[in-house]
């Protein structure tokens, strides 16, 4: 279906559009504009199950799985470059005649809809390039929003000072995010154009640099107003200078908007703005880096031929902050900064590390996961050259992200490259387990920790930062100062009397694995009080600490964890009550608890949580999910405490929750949740609640286990891909994987840890060898 035709159908009536690929940022941006303007969703997908319950929250149909029946009978049916050819539901819409458009097309076609309310279509502002797509074209959103044109936009990345990758305005502009690595550029024609930056890149979908050029000076042609280009980018340059309505920013002395008297302070970045040579003004951002200056310019430029003064610009961007995985803090304090990056290409690499040493820090180490086997193979020479702004760099192996192995490539390429450029600490890790120790035994105080890659490498900078947090850092990454009897005696004294302080308890009768050894210290506190004093006594000593729930998504070492393992056991903290419709529960209590509470008061929804063995506090932490739906569905609001014993309130409609885990609780205790029943009869909860029991029942196992071991991978259900792969009742000493359900492994009685991480690390071997998956573990790995 040409766009033409896209355009007419959406702009003439209420349509039916199904999305496969649905969960995906670009993919789920459309879906919830069509949604509201309107228009019926439905759609499917194999991960992101977060967004999965906020599309269904905001009424449309979704599964999580890829199946021909979830189409139905939609007026179109969309795909993104994740998805197969031979995936069911395309199978499915190309047998019934129904139009397959591709994610470009449908983004393209919904910036130039009219609304059905007669409204006409907003004028859109397209961002482009290989670089910054996703920070600039939030960072224009935000200055539109922040300056009352209330625009609607579509984003790659979450961004909160938006509320999410895209939303509906009321206001006359569509601010987009263009992407350009499968020529889907060409799809776009904006009111107006930002072009910022183009070089070699996705190599393998283009044949060179100048058919990307040819990709972009289409996108630059196809664009009906002003065209906003880079003047320090050369190749932006040549397409875009000539152009008849062409605006040019950056710091080049004839850029129309020109970034001038860059300083960076404590406080972030200052920068002055002059237009046509006469200063406009200064800017403060709160993001580091020269190119953030320059993405910023472009926002300027933007907003103010758009209609904004500089005032208004310049304000709002004083309030902007990065979307996620861009120059992200995760931890920060006087000896140590721990930040995560999407950056993935030399070029960005380079400019990333430049914005880090401007911070002044002592050194910057740095840890990077090279994306995709292609572009590994086509940059090597460019990545060689592109960590010399890091003190020292620990890399790891590919992330292949669907792409077959390439054979002779590998992180081991891009380490031979970095080696032969001269650089004199650069070590190779393959196991990404790994990588954390590496930088937590090399960091000293005053570093920044800096992990970059657009794959899962993301999980080391959560643990970075955690284990950072805790003390786990340099001379003392795997030590304990203290003597155990001094620890023991100090936190005794510190704590009252009702407060449980255990030393070496074993960790297996704390697990629903029954496996794992000895916690060095086991704490349950009696009161919020007395858990800020254990958090403030960790701190203080840099002692590791542990928060774990029920132990039923957990697995510990053999030998034990050192610290300090907390448990919520106590009165409030296991508290379940019942107020009206809504149930308040400490993070303690059981789920279960929680479930017929609400039973026995004739409130329903909970129902599915019935067979989650865990703790209020760890379903908040991993958004538990059963049979389809999410524990923060049904969260009204939480309480929660910092690891300084600070203590918060907040709705869960302001807390960010994704598939399988929310981001507040890396940093953040649960205390207590809120959860909002509705009214049903008596007997429709009890058969509910049966139902669900003789599901569960049928379709997992009933020996000890922790619940499903991986994440879904985008395509399939972990479960369905170990079937596959034939492992159901593959043993490694006394762990086996569940014949009854194939993401289940279960001890057989004597399991050990070793037992279970061998089958786990056999079975992601297997996975990734036969069907190029790279799987994640969903269970949480602790100890030693």
């Amino acid at each position: 279906m040409q766009k033409s035709e896209i355009i007419r159908l959406l702009g003439e009536r209420a349509c039916t559009v199904h999305f496969v690929g649905v969960a995906g940022c670009g993919m789920s941006g459309i879906a919830r504009l069509l949604l509201a303007r309107g228009h019926r969703v439905s759609g499917s997908d194999t991960g992101g199950t977060a967004e999965l319950e906020t599309l269904r929250g905001r009424g449309a149909a979704v599964f999580a799985e890829h199946a021909a029946e979830n189409i139905g009978k939609p007026d179109l049916v969309v795909y993104s470059n994740a998805i197969a050819k031979d995936n069911p539901e395309i199978r499915a819409a190309e047998a019934a005649g129904i139009p397959i458009v591709r994610r470009a097309r449908m983004l393209a076609a919904v910036m130039q809809t009219p609304f059905l309310t007669g409204k006409p279509a907003p004028a859109s502002v397209c961002v482009a390039g290989i670089h910054g797509k996703t920070t600039t074209s939030a960072m224009v959103a935000h200055v539109l929003k922040a300056g009352g044109r209330d625009p609607s936009f579509c984003i790659g990345g979450y961004v909160g000072s938006l509320g999410g990758n895209a939303g509906e305005g009321a206001g006359g502009f569509f601010v987009a995010e263009s992407d350009e690595s499968d020529g889907t550029l060409v799809e776009y024609a904006p009111t107006h154009g930002v072009v910022m930056n183009i070089e070699e890149e996705h190599l393998d979908y283009y044949r060179d640099l100048q058919a990307i050029l040819d990709t972009f000076a289409q996108f630059v042609e196809n664009t009906r107003d002003r065209v906003f280009f880079c003047a320090d980018d050369a190749n932006a340059g040549r397409l875009c200078a000539g152009h008849p309505r062409a605006v040019s920013f950056g710091f080049a002395a004839d850029a129309t908007y020109r970034a001038t008297n860059v300083r960076q302070e404590a406080s972030g970045t200052r920068f002055v703005v002059k237009r046509a040579g006469h200063a406009l003004g200064e800017i403060s951002l709160a993001v580091p880096g020269r190119h953030n200056v320059s993405n910023a310019t472009a926002a300027v430029a933007v907003g103010m031929t758009l209609g904004l003064t500089f005032e208004q610009a310049a304000a709002a961007l004083a309030t902007f902050r990065s979307a996620d995985r861009r120059l992200e803090v995760k931890f920060e304090d006087k000896d140590y900064l721990v930040v995560d990056d999407y950056a993935h290409h030399p070029t960005e690499l380079r400019a990333t590390l430049e914005a880090l040493r401007s911070l002044g820090r002592r050194r910057v180490i740095v840890a990077f996961q090279p994306h995709r086997y292609t572009r590994t193979k086509f940059l090597s020479a460019q990545f060689g050259k592109a960590f010399e702004g890091a003190d020292k760099l620990v890399l790891t192996d590919v992330y292949a992200a669907s792409e077959p192995v390439i054979e002779g490539i590998s992180g081991q390429t891009v380490f031979e490259a970095v080696k032969a450029s001269g650089h004199r600490d650069v070590e190779f890790e393959p196991e990404l387990a790994r990588v954390a120790d590496r930088l937590l035994a090399a960091a000293q105080p005053g570093d920044i920790i800096a992990i970059f890659g657009a794959g899962d490498i993301y999980k080391v900078a959560e643990e970075v930062a955690r284990r950072v947090r805790a003390g786990q850092v340099g001379a003392r990454a795997n030590t304990v100062m203290k003597s155990e009897d001094d620890i023991y005696t100090e936190l005794r004294s510190l704590l009252g009397l009702e407060t449980v302080l255990l030393r070496n308890e074993l960790m297996a009768k704390k697990t629903t694995f029954q496996v794992g050894g000895n916690a060095q210290f086991w704490c349950e506190p009696a009161s919020e009080g007395d858990l800020g004093k254990v958090l403030g006594y960790c701190a203080a000593h840099r002692l590791p600490f542990f928060l774990i729930g029920r132990g039923s998504n957990l697995l510990v070492r053999d030998n034990g964890i050192k610290g300090v393992v907390i448990r919520l056991s106590h009165g409030a903290m296991i508290r379940v009550e019942v107020r009206g419709e809504r149930i308040v529960a400490g993070a303690g209590a059981k789920v279960r608890d929680v479930v017929m509470a609400a039973k026995r008061a004739d409130l329903a929804g909970l129902e599915f949580l019935e067979g989650i063995p865990g703790s209020v506090g760890g379903a908040l932490r991993m958004n538990a999910g059963a049979m389809g739906q999410w524990t923060f569905e049904m969260v009204e609001s939480v309480r929660f405490m910092d690891y300084a014993g600070n203590i918060y309130e907040k709705p869960a409609g302001e807390i960010h929750y994704e598939y399988r885990g929310c981001p507040l609780f890396r940093d953040h205790i649960a205390l207590a949740a809120v959860f909002k029943g509705t009214p049903a009869a008596h007997e429709v909860i009890e058969n509910r609640l049966k139902s669900f029991q003789q599901k569960r029942w049928s379709t997992q196992p009933r020996e000890s286990s922790a619940g499903c071991v991986f994440k879904n991978p985008r395509g399939i259900p972990a479960g369905k891909l170990i079937e596959e792969l034939g492992l159901k009742g593959k043993t490694m000493g006394k762990a086996r994987v569940s014949e009854v359900h194939g993401n289940f492994i279960v001890n057989d009685g004597g399991a050990t840890a070793a037992d279970v991480l061998q089958l786990i690390e056999f079975i992601k071997k297997r996975a990734k060898e036969e069907r190029g998956i790279e799987l994640e573990t969903e269970v949480m790995i602790l100890g030693e």
